[in-house]
């Protein structure tokens, strides 16, 4: 659901810019820069804090975060508000820094390299997917909302498929894992 929800939005991002809050395509780009660049700043500082109180809950709190900020978000009216809610949205974003992290911690040791991969095929399945999905929903709030006013929909889709996320990682329990030597 994380990559359903993020890989749907992501293409979402300068059409929305530029049909919702009005600004040019290059301006567009200060959207994603944001995002990124807070994303950058607290990747490190979000993983020590997971090493310290666990993955779980840093990406539990911070999926939980990212949904919300994009289901408020996804209301922003100009530029100013729209790189605001991107920088707090790449912030949440690297909480999600841990997941091969945790994966690995799920599966037993002499199997980690065919699970990283198993998992690597699904994300980049989901990705794709999330955006189909993303563009259908668009496609349908067209119709009752108007085109432009329709792209506030997957970011709304991708807030929601994100809290979706956080509550199924609450039933993850890495620490029940028991390595196989």
């Amino acid at each position: 659901f994380f990559w359903l929800g993020t890989g749907g939005v992501i293409p979402f991002i300068t059409p929305f810019a530029v049909s919702v809050l009005g600004v040019t395509e290059s301006e567009s780009f200060i959207l994603v820069l944001a995002a990124t660049g807070v994303h950058a700043l607290l990747a490190v500082p979000l993983g020590l804090l997971a090493d310290r109180f666990s993955k779980k809950r840093v990406m539990t709190l911070g999926l939980f975060a990212f949904g919300t900020i994009a289901i408020v978000g996804s209301q922003a009216q100009n530029l100013l508000q729209g790189t605001i809610v991107m920088a707090l949205a790449g912030g949440a974003n690297a909480a999600m820094a841990m997941v091969n992290p945790m994966l690995i911690d799920l599966v037993p040791r002499k199997r980690t390299a065919e699970f990283v991969g198993l998992v690597s095929s699904v994300f980049s399945f989901a990705q794709p997917l999330g955006s189909v999905l993303a563009g259908l929903v668009a496609g349908l709030a067209a119709i009752f909302v108007g085109g432009p006013e329709s792209y506030r929909w997957t970011f709304i889709t991708a807030g929601i498929m994100l809290i979706i996320a956080a509550i199924l990682r609450r039933n993850v329990h890495p620490e029940r894992v028991v390595d196989e030597e």
